[in-house]
């Protein structure tokens, strides 16, 4: 455990307050109407930074200040690296590439680019994702990812070439069920050969711009591969000759129908004749960009798949878009089309001819790369993917690479023509390399719980332990992992919790927190399901694994699950009182439907009363294993504020309930007096009102009575 002394602690705050006064960043305006292009976002602020912090940087300083969208400093550490080869960074060298941690909090990470346009940046902080993005003027937008436009609205085509036997992808994905830990010891490099068309370089300005665009690119696709996979990329040698300029000299059709598949060919073709003629490098795998219609299309499990006499079929896949920069396209596009080359199948579980029933393990649109966040109309649970894979996908493209590394060096990967490329190129899959602080070890999963039955129609929480032998910060998911025959059809089925089948809980990003609440605490304050996060109506069977997530390709999980049964008509809840209002400074009743919650397989015997006056960030507890009668007698501090919540739980289960907002009473606070009329005339008047302000007393005595 990291300790801290009181000067350590004074050092910190110091060089807080410094990177706050001396900060390079400048905030000019919300919404700046300076800036002179389409900021990605609905919410963003425009800052200038001063000339200096990218000559700094430059000159190898580690730690920088960035801004956050509301003017506030963060600093982050970060170290170089290059995703050029060393040909092209040397023939580029304004172009360089970054990633880095936030300064004390080694699970926020964060990908930054520099080049003769500026600087770049996304990174995470306080459970939110900044983007930094340079505009055409020199300034700078910020803002936070649930800010940005995404892709809902989109009319998305996308054409999965599943060339590669399925019967052995299947396999791949049922030998990875078997494996509870992963962790590659070294990571693993793959050159990636990126075209692109002349629409899509004219749109960044030139081959030198667009070539910067594939630096930012490959480094926010290397945020997410190394994270989770322990893949980085790195840009094929030569990877400027197949950036082409003007239509001219383009041989793609740039998405233009039928645009999917042709373009796939046509770089297959071109990228197998520049390897060639050695205008470019090696690669691993291939991938063309185009700007014209938001399409894609990619051959599953095309990694380090074979080059053949006429074309490489390792090229065969395209990703497009009229406006092909931000996450949504670096994310939701691109990196999604590559989980397909690495073999992994869509997880959405929404009807569209792209499902593929064997992995659609999240709900509607899904939310995780293999999803289709924001493509699915009413049945989108996301309008953006989270910039993470479920770990199904992770299974399967571990295990497709397991498959082609073996291939490799077994020499059964076909290379035509290799006479000519030796010794430039042979039979392999990737290369290792070493991690600067030793191999990296897998984390471990150390608790979960125990199989529960809980009645329908109440809250549950899912809590676990893991660790790193390495000391690696982990971050954790709670997954749900059930499948269904049959397609979801609507988008009240993902919000009405009564699906028996298949999946109910959307994917919701890693935290380091490895507590998840279903339907999540938001949601259960506001009192209404949403898609894909909702109390479960109908008794069933919810399988979960809780994955741990090492940060550099390592990772770990253990399964549990819940049962579901019907205990009645009635609900397992706090009655709250006609008034909505609860005593506090006195002792008050609660009272609760018990619900059947007594008996039966559920057997809850005692429960907890606890309140929270912050609206659930954290909880007072009141009285702990009382009786499961329905009623019990509590004690709310009279300084407990003016409106508090009240949480009932079953004392060795994991299912509660929290009640709506109640305002707070005191047990002082006066009746309603009679109106004076001063004086000693007005007998009749008096005794009438008199009569009236006893009545009210007598009533509000009685309702106190009557509260809990």
């Amino acid at each position: 455990m990291m300790k801290f002394t009181i000067n350590a602690i004074s050092v910190v705050i110091a060089m807080s307050a410094n990177i706050a006064l001396a900060s390079p960043w400048h905030m000019i305006e919300k919404r700046s109407k300076q800036a002179d292009e389409p900021v990605r976002a609905r919410a963003y602020n425009i800052f200038e930074v001063e000339p200096d912090f990218l000559e700094n940087l430059r000159l190898g300083q580690t730690v920088i200040a960035l801004p956050l969208p509301d003017g506030k400093m963060v600093q982050y550490e970060l170290e170089a690296y290059s995703v050029l080869p060393p040909a092209l960074a040397a023939k580029y060298p304004d172009i360089m590439t970054y990633k880095g941690h936030e300064v004390g909090t080694a699970s926020n990470t964060g990908r930054f680019n520099i080049s003769p346009r500026g600087f770049n940046g996304m990174f995470m902080h306080a459970g939110e994702q900044v983007f930094v993005d340079i505009q055409r003027n020199g300034t700078y937008a910020v803002y936070y990812k649930k800010d940005a436009h995404s892709m809902s609205g989109k009319n998305i085509n996308e054409i999965i070439d599943k060339s590669e036997p399925k019967k052995n992808l299947e396999n791949n994905t049922e030998a990875a069920r078997n494996e509870a830990n992963y962790s590659k010891a070294a990571l693993t490099q793959y050159s990636i050969a990126f075209s692109t068309t002349g629409a899509y370089t004219k749109f960044f300005g030139g081959k030198a711009q667009a070539l910067d665009s594939l630096a930012v690119l490959v480094n926010r696709l290397n945020e997410v591969y190394e994270r989770d996979l322990g893949v980085r990329f790195v840009l094929a040698e030569g990877n400027h000759n197949i950036i082409f300029e003007n239509l001219a000299d383009d041989p793609f059709v740039n998405g233009r129908y039928p645009g999917e598949t042709r373009d796939t060919l046509i770089n297959a073709r071109v990228q197998r004749e520049k390897l060639i003629s050695r205008e470019i490098g090696y690669f691993d795998l291939g991938h063309v960009l185009t700007a014209g219609k938001d399409a894609g299309s990619a051959r599953v499990g095309s990694l380090c798949d074979d080059i053949g006499y006429f074309y490489s079929s390792r090229s065969q896949a395209v990703t497009g878009n009229i406006n092909p920069v931000g996450d949504a396209f670096f994310i939701d596009f691109v990196a999604h089309e590559i989980g397909h080359q690495f073999g992994a199948n869509h997880t959405y579980n929404a009807n569209g001819t792209q499902r593929e029933p064997s992995m659609a393990w999240e709900p509607g649109s899904g939310s995780s790369i293999m999803g289709y966040a924001g493509l699915m109309g009413e049945q989108n649970v996301h309008l953006n993917s989270e910039a993470y894979f479920h770990s199904k996908s992770i299974e399967q493209m571990l295990q497709h690479i397991i498959a082609r590394e073996a291939k490799a060096q077994k020499g059964e990967i076909e290379i035509k023509d290799a006479a000519i490329l030796a010794p430039t190129i042979a039979s392999r899959c990737g290369a290792s390399i070493p991690r600067q602080n030793g191999d990296n070890l897998e984390p471990e999963i150390t608790e979960v719980p125990q199989v529960h039955v809980i009645p329908k129609g109440v809250a549950f929480s899912l809590s676990g332990k893991g660790s790193d032998p390495d000391g690696d910060a982990l971050v954790y998911t709670w997954e749900q992992v059930d499948l269904s025959d049959d397609a979801t059809t609507s988008g009240h089925q993902l919000s009405s919790g009564f699906l028996a089948t298949g999946p109910l809980y959307r994917y919701a990003a890693p935290t380091t927190s490895p507590v998840r609440h279903f339907p999540s605490l938001a949601t259960q304050l506001k009192g209404e399901a949403e898609k894909g996060d909702v109390w479960v109506n109908v008794p069933r069977t919810l399988n979960f694994r809780l994955v741990a997530r090492d940060g550099k390709g390592g990772g770990a999980y253990d399964e549990t699950s819940v049962e579901v049964v019907d205990t009645g008509s009635q609900t397992f809840k706090i009655l709250p009182a006609p008034d909505q209002r609860i005593l506090v400074g006195s002792t008050t009743t609660v009272n609760w439907q018990v619900a059947g919650t007594d008996g039966g397989r559920i057997n809850c015997q005692r429960v907890d009363i606890s309140y929270s006056n912050d609206e659930g960030n954290s909880w007072q507890p009141l009285v702990n294993g009382v009786n499961n009668n329905g009623a019990h007698e509590v004690t709310i501090p009279a300084n407990a504020g003016s409106a508090v919540r009240l949480k009932l739980a079953c004392s060795d289960n994991i299912f509660y309930a929290i009640t709506p907002k109640l305002a707070t009473k005191s047990s002082d606070t006066p009746a309603p007096q009679p109106e004076s009329n001063g004086g000693g005339g007005g007998g009749g008047s008096t005794g009438l009102f008199a009569l009236l302000g006893l009545g009210i007393a007598a009533l509000l005595r009685r309702r106190e009575i009557m509260s809990y």
